[in-house]
């Protein structure tokens, strides 16, 4: 295909520039043939003109006759000569004529050759746009489907992340409300605590004031009854003789709940009593086997390192 088209391009070039050259020599020719006629003329008439002057003055034509038959035998000869050239130019232009018949029907057959071969390319082209088309439309469906699909697939999900925040934002204001409720029954339970606080206080106050009043009816009734009140402090892990024959051992204090734990050893019985979580102003109560009379241990405050209180213990009689 290359090479016909190569042909067919290099093909009316070679023509034309043959039919030109050939021109070219005819043009030639002819006007050289015209020149040589136009000077033979000339010196015919110049003959003419010169002939009856030089008759006049006895002059000899018989050089001019000379030279008028050798200019005339030369054109003769030139004349021959470009009629021979002229036939051999007509013989060259049948030839070309021929040639360029012939290359006429050859550059008609290239013609049919080319339409043939052009309706080919134009019918493949056709066959190839076609199919172009159909392979362009089908990946524009497939990327149209794809594109689809993920529209949706995305779509999806953002209905379900914005379902997701609508149920998170119910939820946030669920909680919000929970726990303005649960701000609301703590500020309750703080009043409520606080009321609670406030009657504990109250009746702390009210016992205090009724232990000291019952501090100073023990008092008054230690002071009816006979008697002796021995004051102390025993130190932790410290043994404390309270009286003769009776030995205080404490173990362990609680300063919180004002409780403490030891024990009481009583001479000459060799009796211990056993002290568990033994609160203030609550009294343990021991007899002696000596004089069968009670005695009895108060303590009125606990502290980290020591209990402070009192022995009550019977007079000694006199």
């Amino acid at each position: 295909m290359v090479n016909e088209e190569v042909h067919e391009r290099v093909l009316p070039h070679t023509l034309d520039d043959t039919w030109e050259e050939e021109e070219r020599r005819r043009r030639f020719r002819v006007r050289a043939f015209g020149g040589a006629v136009l000077v033979l003329v000339a010196l015919a008439a110049a003959v003419w003109y010169v002939y009856p002057s030089l008759a006049e003055h006895g002059m000899s034509l018989a050089p001019l006759t000379d030279l008028k038959d050798t200019l005339a035998n030369g054109s003769k000869a030139q004349i021959a000569d470009v009629k021979n050239a002229l036939a051999t130019a007509g013989n060259r232009i049948d030839a070309a004529d021929k040639v360029l018949g012939d290359l006429v029907k050859e550059w008609d057959g290239l013609r049919s050759r080319m339409t043939i071969l052009e309706s080919r390319v134009t019918s493949k082209l056709q066959a190839a746009r076609k199919q172009t088309r159909e392979l362009i439309a089908q990946q524009q469906q497939r990327t149209q489907s794809a594109i689809d699909s993920r529209t949706q697939g995305l779509q999806a999900r953002l209905e379900r992340i914005e379902s997701g925040q609508e149920s998170q934002q119910a939820r946030v204001a669920r909680l919000e409300q929970e726990l303005a409720v649960a701000r609301q029954e703590n500020a309750r339970q703080q009043s409520l605590l606080q009321q609670d606080r406030d009657r504990v206080d109250h009746a702390l106050t009210n016992l205090d004031q009724r232990v000291e009043g019952g501090k100073s009816e023990l008092a008054a009734v230690h002071s009816q009854i006979d008697r002796q009140r021995v004051d102390f402090e025993a130190g932790i892990n410290h043994s404390r003789e309270l009286a003769p024959g009776i030995t205080l051992q404490v173990s362990r204090t609680n300063v919180g709940y004002q409780r403490f734990e030891g024990w009481v050893f009583l001479m000459p019985d060799r009796r211990t009593i056993w002290v568990h979580e033994q609160g203030v102003q609550r009294p343990v109560e021991f007899y002696s086997r000596e004089d069968g009379r009670p005695r009895e241990l108060v303590i009125t405050r606990v502290t980290k390192y020591s209990v402070v209180g009192y022995l009550l213990m019977p007079e000694a009689k006199g």
